[in-house]
């Protein structure tokens, strides 16, 4: 297994602390928050290497990953022609992640006390599909399944109520609506249907969310809801006080 890491935004929630550098090496109690990920990552023992996308000040992020000792190796998707969105960022890194069996996609701004091991063991049990690490946690935004198997089926917007059903027959009374944790695991016998998608919409420029809301109509997407799972969203400058209390709490 192979993990990518989203470092490629603008982190434009951020400024101004993104006005000066990349989202990914924004400072937690003089940490970036890549090598956090990064390092829970590689902690995890689960993967044999890192490829990390870049955009927004990409020098500076490769420059910084460059100048580290990395357990494994950490190689660069570079992005800096174009900003690709996370749907992109994997089509991009394709030949980057070929024979890597299964990739673990973790966004750069998200901190969490999850078990990684033990979610690619419960992924692994999907077989040759994907897998969302999910939470009940109160969002704005959230992935819709169908109770019985867990199946992706669709999504909602909380604050509109603007919802996309992607299968037909759906008790919507019945759906369980949990949120996205930014963490999730692929088999690489889907990466054709990344080129697949890329070509039915015609631009290499898209998001991870659409592409699962496409691929759930024609083969099973999962939600892996942890229980006890604790996410951060390091999105917004006022995070970054939560984020230097959630690191010491749980020792990331």
């Amino acid at each position: 297994m192979k993990a990518m890491i989203f470092a490629a935004g603008l982190g434009t929630r951020l400024k101004p602390l993104t006005d000066t550098r990349p989202k990914a090496l924004v400072e937690i109690q003089g940490k970036p928050l890549l090598e956090y990920v990064a390092g829970k990552i590689i902690g995890s023992g689960i993967v044999d290497g890192i490829v990390v996308n870049v955009h927004s000040f990409s020098e500076m992020l490769r420059e910084w990953i460059e100048s580290r000792e990395w357990d494994l190796p950490v190689r660069i998707s570079d992005e800096s022609d174009m900003l690709l969105d996370t749907g992109g960022a994997v089509l991009r890194a394709l030949p980057l992640l070929r024979g890597c069996g299964s990739l673990l996609l973790h966004n750069v701004d998200i901190l969490s006390n999850a078990d990684l091991r033990e979610f690619a063991l419960l992924a692994a049990q999907h077989g040759n599909t994907a897998s969302l690490m999910v939470s009940a946690r109160k969002s704005s935004r959230s992935f819709l399944f169908e109770p019985e198997y867990f199946t992706l089926v669709g999504w909602r917007n909380n604050n509109t109520g603007e919802e996309i059903i992607v299968k037909e027959g759906i008790e919507r009374d019945k759906l369980v609506s949990r949120a996205f944790t930014g963490i999730h695991i692929i088999s690489e016998e889907m990466f054709p249907m990344f080129c697949e998608y890329r070509n039915i919409i015609d631009n290499e420029v898209f998001g991870i969310r659409d592409f699962y809301l496409w691929a759930a109509y024609r083969c099973p997407i999962y939600g892996i809801d942890m229980e006890g799972v604790e996410i951060l969203d390091v999105g917004k400058p006022e995070a970054v006080n939560s984020a230097s209390a959630f690191v010491r709490k749980y020792s990331i």
